[in-house]
């Protein structure tokens, strides 16, 4: 039988086979070249996934649908609303109540609690708080998080309807208001006259021009919502009686004022019928000016007398009780609100052109932008564009670097941005919005994108596939499904963030998702489009020389230190606790704070007189205290003196309370630069109050909780009154002889008019007529109102003097005879002091007491409290923290669960796991070594740090421990499988910890708001990844033999390839 002579081709591999097996037996550990060369090794192991071979050979289909792909994310990205932060509803209805001329504690009695009774019935209402100071009140109703906000708003108004039965006739129907982030001004524009100061009537013509064409203007900008308008001056007709003139003609205040009732006739729209045609009627007999009153006629008697030989008739400004001022020129102010679905930087565009053209229009005027709140977006978007273009960058270089070549760089640059693309597609599609939030998580998976195509191309390197499709869906393929775990992992530490509750959980639900989609859009392009590229751009033959590879020598330091430390397990241990111990010992003395100390250039200093001055004391004072700030500092100053008109302000400020906003030039180096300044001012106002802070942020305004640290409430035992003073004042001196420096409730000396009714029965002096005579008297005493433009212009009747204690007693009232009764013998006056700001809850009045933050014992607060006739309660935001603390580590330990399940079902092994997640406290030290160096603080930025960090360190110790298993299962001992797992591994780690370090060591010497948000980020992950990555290289080699001598009872090792 003839033998059939076997090709040459069979011949020939069979040839390289046995030389390979001959190498191979030679030296089984150390490899002159990096990748599988033996029996056993990846190319024997590894069956390619036929879809990704099928598409190696389709490369026109894939390619386009990429094309595709990056169209549709070029249009998402277009068309992306971009905000300040993500659509949260806070779960918080604010009540206004206003009523002019009622004393703290008359509105309490007779408005507030009434209301506040009937809000308690209020479904799934979870607290109502209300502070009732002169005039005005705000009650505060708080529901769980996830109440629809619409509906609670109905049923809030209706309990109102219900209960307004209950309150005083001449009160106005309280508002109710409902608070959302959106709802931040996004930005702050002034209005004031150029030059000159503002008279009275030139600030009339300012506020009317505001109120009909600024505030027009602005609001038809698309992206404006809102514009709201404070500092204007509100008009009015006065009518100044001549009483001597008004007694000779037999006439009183109540009669001119029933006159001029009488004859500002209205008449609706009217139709006049003509045949077939009907045609509206204008009636053109109404009163509109002043001119017109002054020219009424009134009958009087037998004759007709014009209204101005018995009053004088003057258009003017109400008396405001509040101003607003920028430098020392009173003006207007509009805070601006934008729409849920506008672009900001859309906003900031079209309203630079509107004010150009309203400076052209008006250069009398000048307009200033103040209170930018983009500027804080503005950072993340550049953090995003430097991280892209550092982190792209850098991996271009270190894969020059490493191998020698530029089409693998070339594919980085390619990919990233490619999957940049496709994870703003996902933004689109899932209804998220470019926000500060969602750019944090997207940025953190810009990290990852790069991390994850340098393992892939650096494996298809390793296997040396380019060319061979087979061989690149093997290379792929096999650190697709570590990377896959990976992802699966760093999902799994923002997901349970979700469980927050409150606002902090709905803001970290656009970050998770964030980072769901990046790293979706990260495997998608690994998986598909770079192997596609390699095998299409990278040729063997083009290639050939170029593929650096470590010399023999570095694979022999390499293999024998790992060795050294592997083999001496207990030093090792050892010196892994002392580390941990070490970060554990530095983490307790890193000051903890909600977000980075910035440099800011923008300050508030909120002041309170404590003492009841006039509009213009008031103003002085704020006018000199704003000229000595700049002559110091310099910059740009604005003031928001008394009272203010903005509709949706949560809380009125008080007559004597000033919040001036400071606008330095550059941000102060040192954060104590005013102490000596408020020195001097506190002790030339020693009963003032002057609090100085940064000009808050929407991050302020979202994370700092307004409550104080400690808050003491005392209430009365029986008549749930607010407690006396005399009963509270000693209870405020024992806690301030232990050291707690309480805070004293504000009061001030409050005048009481009190009626002596047997003298109005004696002096026949009517009541109704009394109540005209005082209004008048004040100023306040409206008579009608006279249609006017778009408005109604109210018409009083007014003291011709300004009013003192004195005048109103020397002050007459006519009584039914006739005859002039002076005032001092009906009413009565008293001076006592009263609370300026009463506080209730559910429970009733009670008396706040704020404490300053620093170490409580409650044990020992507790019995300080005592006091007769009182109960004490402690709250404060001390709780609040104490419980998100909490929860937070509740929401790690479903995290850390969720990572534990993960690498099991990736490694079927029970133990395996804990050679990953032990390796995430090693690096974590490091940061924590970092930011105790540099001087910086456990905050938000700096936490993600950590996370950024925990997830390339797990990236890495996943991949290096999937290497190893896969080693054990090709018949490997532990130490040989650990040492191809080192070799194989090495430069794929080093490549991305070098790629994340050189990417963000710029930020370091960096200067602005961007470099300062981002550098705790970047200073955790320098620390931590430069940690980590001798951690991934020598402490799970370490922890893997340690558990694999005790995995054979828990482990089920089950090959990949079934």
């Amino acid at each position: 039988m003839a033998v059939r002579e076997r090709p040459a081709r069979e011949r020939r591999d069979d040839r390289r086979r046995r030389r390979r097996g001959t190498r191979c037996l030679r030296n089984r550990f150390r490899q002159p070249e990096p990748g599988p060369r033996c029996p056993g090794d990846r190319q024997s192991e590894i069956k390619p996934v036929a879809i990704l071979r099928h598409l190696l050979h389709r490369p026109v289909a894939v390619l386009l649908s990429f094309v595709a792909v990056v169209v549709l994310g070029l249009y998402a990205a277009v068309r992306l609303p971009v905000g300040l932060l993500p659509e949260v509803g806070i779960p918080r209805l604010s009540v206004q109540v206003s009523y002019p001329n009622a004393a703290a504690r008359t509105l309490e009695d007779g408005v507030v609690a009434p209301l506040r009774n009937a809000l308690l019935q209020v479904n799934g209402l979870t607290d109502i708080r209300s502070r009732t100071r002169d005039e005005s009140a705000v009650l505060y109703l708080d529901f769980p998080f996830g109440t629809d906000p619409d509906l609670a708003f109905i049923e809030v108004n209706e309990k109102i309807d219900q209960a307004m039965g209950q309150l005083p006739r001449d009160v106005e129907r309280p508002r109710v208001l409902a608070t959302d982030v959106a709802d931040i001004p996004v930005v702050q524009l002034s209005v004031t006259l150029r030059d000159t100061q503002a008279t009275a009537s030139e600030m009339l013509e300012l506020s009317e021009l505001g109120r009909l064409v600024l505030k027009r203007r602005l609001e038809q900008l698309p992206e404006v919502a809102f514009a709201d308008l404070s500092g204007q001056l509100t008009p009015r007709l006065s009518v100044r009686p001549n009483r001597q003139t008004l007694r000779a003609v037999g006439l009183t205040e109540d009669d001119l004022a029933r006159l001029l009732n009488e004859a500002n006739l209205e008449v609706g729209s009217l139709l006049l019928r003509d045949g077939a045609y009907e045609y509206g009627v204008r009636f053109t007999g109404e009163l509109r000016t002043a001119a017109d009153l002054e020219a009424l006629y009134l009958k009087v008697g037998g004759r007709t007398v014009p209204l101005g030989e018995l009053a004088t008739v003057t258009y003017e400004a109400r008396p405001p009780r509040g101003q607003f001022l920028y430098g020392d020129h009173p003006g207007l102010v509009f805070t601006l609100r934008k729409r849920a679905d506008a672009r900001l930087f859309a906003l900031q565009e079209n309203l630079d052109k509107l004010l150009a053209d309203l400076r052209q229009q008006y250069p009398s005027l000048r307009f200033a932008l103040d209170n930018d709140q983009t500027a804080v977006l503005r950072a993340s978007i550049d953090n995003l564009t430097g991280g892209l273009l550092y982190g792209a960058g850098f991996a271009v270089l270190i894969l020059f670097l490493f191998f020698r070549g530029w089409r693998r760089p070339a594919l980085i640059a390619l990919a990233v941005p490619v999957a940049l693309l496709l994870a703003i597609l996902g933004f689109y599609l899932a209804g998220l919005t470019i926000n500060v939030v969602s750019l944090a998580g997207l940025i953190l998976g810009i990290g990852l994108m790069i991390d994850n195509s340098i393992i892939v191309l650096d494996n298809i390197d390793q296997v040396g596939g380019a060319g061979d499709p087979q061989e690149i869906a093997a290379a792929t393929d096999e650190v697709i499904r570590p990377l896959i775990s990976s992802a699966l992992t760093t999902v799994a530490v923002f997901l349970p963030m979700v469980l927050l509750s409150g606002v902090t959980g709905a803001l970290f639900r656009d970050q998770a998702v964030a980072v769901t989609l990046a790293l979706a859009a990260s495997l998608l392009v690994a998986y598909f489009l770079l192997p596609l590229l390699s095998f299409k751009l990278i040729r063997p033959e083009r290639e050939k020389g170029r593929v650096s590879s470590a010399p023999d020598r570095g694979w022999r330091v390499f293999d024998r230190t790992v060795s050294g430390f592997v083999r001496r397990p207990i030093m090792a241990a050892a010196a892994v606790l002392l580390w941990i111990g070490l970060g554990v010992w530095l983490a307790a003395r890193l000051p903890t704070t909600g977000f980075p100390e910035l440099s800011r250039p923008d300050y508030v200093l909120e002041v309170d007189w404590n003492a009841p001055l006039s509009l213009e004391e008031h103003g002085t004072r704020v006018r000199a205290l704003m000229a000595a700030w700049r002559q110091r500092f310099g910059g740009e100053t604005a003031a928001l003196v008394g009272e203010q008109e903005f509709l949706l302000a949560q809380e009125a400020q008080a007559t004597t309370a000033t919040s001036l906003e400071l606008y330095l030039p550059k941000p102060p180096r040192d954060p104590d630069f005013a102490n000596g300044f408020l020195d001097g001012w506190r002790r030339r106002y020693p009963e003032a109050a002057f609090a100085f802070r940064p000009l808050h942020n929407l991050f302020d305004r979202i994370f700092l909780n307004d409550d104080p640290y400690l808050e003491v409430r005392l209430r009365q035992a029986v008549g749930g009154r607010t407690p006396a003073w005399e009963v509270v004042e000693p209870v405020l001196e024992s806690l301030s002889a232990q050291g707690y420096r309480p805070q004293p409730p504000g009061r001030n000396e409050a005048i009481a008019l009190r009626l002596n009714y047997a003298q109005l029965q004696v002096n026949r002096v009517d009541s109704d007529r009394l109540r005209g005579r005082l209004l008048t008297l004040f100023g306040e005493n409206e008579v009608t109102r006279l249609r006017a433009n778009d408005r109604a212009l109210p018409v009083l009747l007014v003291n011709d003097e300004p009013l003192t204690t004195r005048r109103l007693l020397e002050a007459t009232v006519t009584n039914r005879d006739g005859n002039e009764i002076p005032l001092q013998y009906l009413l009565r006056l008293d001076r006592r002091p009263a609370y300026r700001v009463l506080t209730a809850d559910r429970g009733g009045e009670y008396l706040s007491v704020p404490l300053p933050e620093g170490p409580v014992e409650l044990k020992e607060l507790t019995p300080l409290l005592a006091g007769p006739g009182l109960t004490a309660q402690v709250a404060g935001r001390y709780f609040t923290d104490d419980g998100r603390v909490r929860e937070l580590g509740g929401v790690l330990l479903v995290s850390l669960l969720l990572l534990y399940l993960i690498l099991a079902a990736q490694f079927e092994s029970l133990l395996l796991p804990f050679v990953v997640l032990l390796v995430v406290p090693v690096s974590l030290v490091g940061a924590v070594l970092a930011l105790y160096v540099t001087g910086g603080t456990l905050n938000l930025l700096s936490l993600i740090g950590m996370v950024v960090t925990g997830g390339i360190v797990v990236n890495d110790a996943i991949i290096k421990v999937d290497m190893i298993e896969r080693g054990r299962r090709a018949g490997r001992t532990v130490l040989e499988a650990i040492h191809l797992a080192g070799r194989r591994r090495l430069r794929a780690i080093v490549m991305t910890s070098l790629t994340t370090i050189l990417a963000l060591a710029p930020v370091l010497f960096a200067g602005g708001l961007g470099a300062e948000l981002q550098r705790p980020l970047a200073v955790a992950v320098l620390g931590g990844l430069s940690v980590g990555t001798i951690g991934s290289l020598y402490v799970v080699p370490l922890l893997y033999r340690w558990f694999s001598a005790f995995g054979t009872r828990w482990s089920k090792e089950i090959s990949l390839d079934d």
